[in-house]
């Protein structure tokens, strides 16, 4: 996932290459989510500009990704941002784009969520 703090972009949570852990998902099979937390310097402004995702392997087609606030640990199944999907599905990592505008509170935990068509 790339976010931007600040007026300076970085990587703020990275699980790429990491064995799958802590994700979740819903009753409905077609959706996975992964927490993650924004950090802690209240002062700061977390600008979410996108997700990058490794393929998914589905037949379902191309997937949505969305962003959920914290909901006691889980996801709140509320949409707070649904990303715009890259113009095709890559073998590779695939950059899903934030809407202009979406923000983060900082010391906040949030899931990006991913459906399948």
């Amino acid at each position: 996932m790339g976010f931007a703090a600040g007026a300076q972009a970085a990587i703020l949570v990275s699980n790429i290459g990491q064995r799958e852990i802590g994700d979740r998902r819903t009753d409905d099979q077609t959706w996975r989510a992964q927490p993650f937390q924004t950090g802690t310097n209240v002062d700061a402004c977390y600008a979410l500009e996108s997700v990058e995702l490794e393929p998914l392997a589905t037949t379902l087609g191309p997937p949505t990704v969305f962003m959920w606030r914290d909901a006691g640990g889980e996801p709140s199944g509320r949409d707070l941002y649904t990303l715009s999907n890259p113009g095709r599905i890559r073998t590779v990592l695939n950059t899903f784009t934030a809407p202009n505008g979406a923000k983060l509170d900082a010391n906040a935990t949030y899931w990006v969520v991913v459906r399948a068509a």
